[in-house]
């Protein structure tokens, strides 16, 4: 297939420069339907989609009636753009589960496996349960539960697959005589058992932030990675822990944040985590700060999760309103970040998505998946990539006044090319186009302090930028306007001229 890459030659500064114009990474969306199975009931919350290697797509979610009934479910259907089948309920055997802020419930997939993770309705004695399938979701096994059945208090759980389909935990405990709080990981053995707990965030100081789930996965070397954010004197920082002994000890975590955020509640916008072989993708909402910043983020790993690259921002919007309950998928090289954030128009809360095609360390265009004026509430959206490609994702919509689960397929959009971003000799700009701001990143630095200069199409000096490794522009002349809408170039001081980039910004 031939590249869609052109090389354009452009005149700046008298000289002669070319840039790669690359089409925009997004996704051709199928149009959004209702999940029907979730008309049964008057409250329907956390849907969370995964496609297993059969092809089949399988969607489960938390529903309650008015007067409770909560109970886990699930509905399959056989491939990306075949419709859902009858609803199966997960929770047969137990009297409720908590959904509350709708953190209760994780779907996750390794191999044939896939695992159903919720928490119970006690809240003095939360406890933590699953239900697993082992062949593809044909059948699931009863729910299991997963601590020591103890009175302590519990919250926010989630869990993952080894890929010898045991199963791994891990959830917030409260220390019944101080009341601090803890991460707990648990796994089991080779006879089902779960082994003692230990602390995923025991190499990073205070302690986490409560209401924030963390997110383990596990490597296919058995390798396991737990996302978690940690509460430090009230600035929330983003780490990734990392154990070579099955969860049993997790001797330090890396931060994969930069900054930190300082935010006095509940944030609302938990990490989420997604890897191919040793090649690991974070995500994760920045809230709050002094300025007030909202904005979805992402970091990658490219060694097992032992180091990280510098974070990127996937969104493009301004930063003054929330965005929370970020998710991301990948298969391959295709990444596929999801959250709920406001349409900076109608001032509405919407679902979007970012995607990349080098596996996250660049994003395309942000992109409104919902935003037809009908939801008065939604959130927690889920997405899964498809053996072939296909895309599917869900969400809690309420615009009957009553809480549904909608869902929609994509496909990756044809105009798009799996290549690097716009880029020219050692300087690339993402995403590009923009709208609020850019990252200029260079190949390598050497941890010198690089200076990249901005100039209009007519040569015109815009700004001058300064720092190591990435270099934000958020669209500011020196003075401190917004620039117009248009072509900008930026061009690294000390380099050679052609490495000058083009850059559009957006309305």
């Amino acid at each position: 297939m031939p590249s869609l890459i052109r090389t354009i030659p452009v005149s700046l500064l008298g000289l002669s420069l070319a840039y790669s114009q690359v089409p925009a990474q997004t996704l051709s969306l199928a149009p959004e339907e209702l999940l029907t199975a979730s008309s049964t009931w008057t409250t329907n919350q956390r849907p969370r989609v995964v496609f297993t290697e059969d092809g089949a797509k399988h969607l489960a979610w938390i529903a309650t009636n008015t007067f409770g009934s909560e109970g886990v479910f699930i509905v399959d259907a056989a491939s990306a753009g075949s419709a859902y089948g009858a609803a199966v309920q997960l929770t047969t055997g137990m009297p409720g589960v908590r959904y509350g802020i709708g953190d209760g419930l994780e779907l996750k997939v390794n191999g044939p496996n896939l695992l159903a993770t919720w928490e119970g309705t006690d809240f003095a004695n939360r406890p933590m349960w699953f239900s697993r399938s082992t062949d593809q979701g044909v059948s699931w096994e009863g729910e299991v539960r997963a601590d020591d059945a103890t009175v302590e208090e519990r919250a926010y759980t989630t869990g993952t697959l080894f890929p010898d389909g045991r199963v791994a935990k891990v959830w917030i405990h409260y220390d019944s005589a101080t009341g601090e709080p803890d991460h707990q990981f648990r796994a089991q053995d080779e006879f089902g058992v779960f082994g003692a707990p230990s602390n995923p965030a025991v190499g990073s100081p205070d302690v986490p932030c409560e209401c924030c789930t963390a997110d383990p996965i596990i490597l296919e070397d058995g390798t396991v990675l737990v996302a978690y954010r940690n509460n430090e004197n009230n600035r929330r920082k983003m780490y990734v822990s990392r154990s070579t002994d099955g969860g049993a000890t997790f001797p330090s975590s890396v931060r994969v944040d930069s900054g930190g955020t300082i935010f006095f509640a509940c944030p609302g916008s938990p990490p989420s985590i997604t890897a191919e072989g040793q090649d690991v993708l974070v995500v994760w909402g920045k809230v709050g700060g002094l300025p007030a910043a909202y904005h979805t983020m992402s970091a990658r790993s490219t060694d097992g999760g032992t180091t990280f690259a510098p974070q990127v921002q996937i969104d493009e919007s301004d930063g003054t309103t929330n965005i929370s309950s970020p998710m991301v998928t990948r298969r391959g090289n295709l990444a596929i970040a999801v959250w709920k954030g406001k349409d900076p128009v109608t001032g509405q809360f919407e679902i979007w998505a970012g995607t990349s095609m080098d596996g996250g360390s660049f994003w395309g265009p942000e992109q409104m998946l919902t935003g037809d004026g009908l939801a008065r509430d939604l959130g927690h959206p889920s997405a899964a990539i498809s053996p072939a490609g296909d895309v599917e994702i869900a969400w809690m919509d309420a615009r009957d006044f009553t809480e549904k689960v909608y869902h929609r397929g994509a496909t990756l959009n044809p105009t798009a090319t799996p290549e690097a971003p716009i880029s020219r000799g050692s300087l690339v700009a993402a995403p590009n186009p923009f709208r609020a701001s850019t990252t200029l990143q260079f190949a390598a630095t050497g941890g010198a302090t690089r200076l990249v200069t901005i100039v209009d199409v007519a040569g015109r000096q815009v700004a001058r930028l300064s720092g190591i490794g990435t270099i934000r522009w958020d669209g500011r002349d020196e003075s401190g306007a917004t620039v117009p809408a248009g072509v900008y170039f930026a061009r690294p001081e000390g380099g050679a001229r052609e490495d000058a980039v083009r850059i559009v910004r957006l309305r």
